[in-house]
């Protein structure tokens, strides 16, 4: 006889949930600063390499991403559930290229889990405000525009299942980005 050991899928707890989206929402702001700056460092610096002027700001440009791809990997590790081990000989052209293409997949992100933390805060909380908003006559909610008739009790609980249906789905896919940006910034950072 053999035994059969059923697991319920990833556990995804609301420390989880915290932590992915502490993660997803600095990394936005670190992601436009690095690349900004990294972006800013390297034209500078190919610029006035001709004066050898460049030479010294191309080497701070890989010396920055270098700390800047050690501070990505710890908290990288954070949500991945695991070290992100530097690799062996420093790559800094792989780091540099993780610091200048980092604002894409924190952009979509930020994007999506700020969508979703809104959607599903103003959804459950319809009721406490949808008295305030104006609705003048000819205006039209969505409840009216999808044939659902435009009563204020008929908007509220439709306001409030779309909140219901964004909750639910919140952590998984605050869960999913995050891992997708962890494991962008694994798979130019560490051993391959």
């Amino acid at each position: 006889m053999t035994t059969v050991i059923v697991t319920a899928g990833p556990d995804i707890s609301l420390r989880q949930l915290g932590i992915d989206t502490r993660y997803v929402l600095t990394g936005f702001p670190i992601g436009v600063l690095t690349s900004v700056g990294l972006a800013t460092a390297v034209v500078l610096g190919l610029g006035t390499a001709v004066l050898l002027v460049g030479v010294p700001i191309l080497a701070g440009a890989l010396a920055g991403s270098a700390r800047v791809a050690d501070a990505e990997r710890r908290r990288a590790a954070r949500v991945l559930g695991r070290p992100v081990p530097a690799p062996e000989r420093r790559r800094r052209r792989r780091a540099l290229a993780h610091g200048l293409l980092r604002v894409v997949p924190s952009t979509v992100s930020c994007a999506l889990v700020v969508t979703w933390w809104s959607a599903a805060a103003a959804g459950l909380s319809a009721s406490l405000w949808d008295w305030a908003v104006p609705y003048g006559p000819g205006a039209e909610g969505l409840p009216a525009l999808i044939g659902l008739g435009s009563a204020a009790e008929t908007r509220i609980w439709l306001y409030m299942a779309t909140g219901l249906l964004f909750a639910l789905t919140l952590a998984p896919l605050v869960r999913a980005v995050a891992r997708m940006e962890a494991r962008f910034a694994e798979r130019l950072l560490s051993r391959a």
